[in-house]
């Protein structure tokens, strides 16, 4: 009896003890443990219980084979995410100690060289993309500049003109001025007795909060033969004419073609014209004419010279610009058959 007793009072005190010296707050930390399946929220659960009692716990030694299992499910679950770097390092953080922290840190070496591979290479991609923007902005620029400035520069390549009537081919080497307008991508083409050569410049504005306005300008050269000999040069902005010009030369927005903007494109184009002839065509005087769209005409000997508003036509809207014509009589000399 008294042995019965005995064993009674010993457990009695062990399980006094536990209440003593585990609390309830533990007690049921370590009961979460095991009851969760979800690897991240035992990680938690384990890392709470470390946080709170660690070593020194009264329930310790319950946890320590549950932190072999914890440890394990964790790793099997980066292991199921293909090892990405932020679960990797999760784990890493969660068990420095862990069964599978040398392979972890190994696993982040590879991560973080292919990352650094991966950032220098998306690095280069964007300064070729950068310097591919910025070719195309350098072209974009170029053609702007060479379809603002051409009609200016075909116009003093007519004024200065060697000698009327011979071919276009022998016109352009014997011509510098002429030759570089009118040389060059896009290739001129040729229908019957006249040649065409158009140049096109985009362009755009940007607004702040609104879409970018992208906008597009055209110049068309054109030389006249007769019998294969040049005597007439045209040089004209096809859309809206002078208006056109006046915003890709201002670099301001003209949304309306109203009289006032019009007469102001006009006035900035008689200036040049005005110059033009008087540094490159002395001598010549003004002809009054009743001719339709003529703002401005001007004579030398045979040279005739205009600056007028051409009728606009359906493909091409408007048509601003100016033609020079020789009204002389026209060499005849002999053209080379194709087959020569």
């Amino acid at each position: 009896m008294r042995s019965t007793r005995l064993g009674v009072t010993l457990l009695v005190a062990q399980l006094c003890a536990c209440a003593i010296f585990a609390s309830k707050a533990e007690l049921q930390l370590v009961n979460r443990l095991r009851a969760e399946s979800d690897p991240l929220i035992r990680a938690e659960i384990l890392h709470e219980y470390d946080t709170r009692y660690g070593e020194t716990g009264s329930l310790s030694d319950r946890v320590t084979p549950l932190r072999a299992e914890v440890d394990e499910g964790y790793w099997q679950y980066a292991v199921n995410t293909e090892l990405q770097q932020n679960e990797v390092q999760a784990y890493l953080e969660a068990f420095p100690e862990g069964d599978h922290a040398a392979e972890a840190r190994r696993r982040l070496d590879q991560l973080r060289f292919f990352a650094e591979r991966d950032a220098q290479l998306a690095r280069e991609q964007a300064q070729r993309e950068e310097q591919v923007l910025q070719r195309l902005e350098e072209e974009r620029a170029r053609q702007a500049e060479l379809v603002r400035g051409g009609l200016e520069r075909f116009l003093v390549a007519a004024l200065t003109m060697p000698r009327w009537g011979t071919t276009i081919s022998a016109l352009g080497a014997l011509h510098p001025a002429f030759n570089e307008v009118w040389s060059g991508d896009p290739a001129p083409e040729c229908i019957g007795d006249t040649c065409r050569r158009t140049l096109v410049a985009r362009y755009y504005f940007t607004q702040t909060g609104a879409t970018r306005v992208d906008r597009s300008i055209s110049l068309v050269l054109e030389v006249d033969t007769r019998a294969g000999r040049v005597y007439q040069l045209t040089a004209y902005y096809a859309g809206r004419g002078f208006v056109d010009w006046l915003e890709l030369s201002s670099n301001q927005i003209v949304e309306a073609e109203s009289l006032e903007v019009r007469e102001t494109a006009r006035d900035a184009l008689m200036a040049m014209f005005q110059a033009a002839i008087d540094s490159h065509l002395t001598g010549a005087s003004e002809v009054e004419t009743d001719d339709e769209g003529v703002l401005a005409r001007f004579r030398r000997d045979d040279v005739v010279v205009s600056l007028q508003e051409f009728p606009p036509t359906f493909s091409a809207g408007r048509v601003d610009g100016i033609r020079v014509t020789f009204e002389g009589e026209l060499p005849t000399i002999e053209l080379p058959t194709p087959d020569e």
